[in-house]
């Protein structure tokens, strides 16, 4: 797993002018709290999401649910996930093979793209000057599907995605936030994925594999073929269930 230190010394409103915003459901979320810093625990193979909205981002533990340390208005502090969103007959195909596959208290979460999972709000104003000003985002990315595979504790089923366009997009994010992300988020960029198949036993998702496979073949989704997204989704952690989406950014 991975602790994302988020400091709440700043208040830096977001200035991009054009970006479209809606507000979506509230719920708490689980931190331990000090003066001037909060520590928000974040799950290594976890994706945060968004209910009744596009695209979702990482999920936490259930215990998080139960810790109120981190009040609802606290906007200010609270991290940011920034998500690509497929278009949408292939969202729907990844999202009903997800929800075949997750047990059934987690099966509400929709198939998501993360690309950051802890993105300071401090620095929400530099993320959207990165992303606004330029040509960075200038067309539509076109991502090549890869080989759907598990993860080293059996337990995650990932469908890695590759686009050297999208890779361009992180880095230069990943230059501009430079010392401020965490350690997952500065990480060097590879493939995106999407998290298929969780929560279960290493048994149970490897009976659970080959199904996954004839799944996204049926769906025309095989190994190299070709994938397009315009839009990158900016949200607000909010807990395990709900996200506040903030921005959509258009390529």
């Amino acid at each position: 797993m991975t602790w994302a230190t988020i400091a709440s010394k700043a208040n830096r409103p977001p200035a991009a002018r054009g970006l479209k915003e809606a507000h979506g459901p509230r719920a708490g979320g689980d931190v331990a709290d000090s003066s001037t810093t909060r520590m928000i625990k974040v799950h290594e193979n976890d994706s945060p999401t968004a209910v009744d909205a596009p695209l979702s981002c990482v999920h936490q533990r259930d215990d998080f649910q139960h810790h109120k340390s981190l009040q609802r208005e606290d906007h200010d502090i609270r991290p940011r996930i920034l998500s690509l969103r497929l278009e949408a007959s292939t969202l729907e195909a990844l999202t009903s093979i997800r929800k075949a596959h997750f047990p059934s208290q987690a099966s509400e979460l929709g198939a998501h793209v993360t690309l950051f999972h802890a993105i300071p709000p401090s620095s929400e104003a530099d993320l959207v000057e990165v992303l606004t000003q330029g040509a960075l985002l200038r067309s539509p990315f076109s991502l090549t599907i890869g080989h759907v595979k598990m993860n080293k504790s059996g337990s995650i089923i990932l469908l890695p995605l590759y686009s050297q366009d999208l890779k361009k997009v992180v880095e230069a994010v990943q230059e501009k936030l430079e010392g401020v992300l965490s350690a997952q988020d500065a990480q060097r960029f590879h493939t995106a994925h999407i998290t298929l198949c969780n929560k279960r036993t290493p048994t149970d998702t490897q009976e659970r594999f080959p199904i996954v496979q004839s799944a996204l073949h049926k769906a025309g989704l095989s190994p190299k073929t070709l994938l397009t997204a315009s839009q990158l989704d900016l949200w607000e952690y909010r807990g395990r269930a709900a996200w506040r989406h903030l921005r959509t950014f258009e390529a």
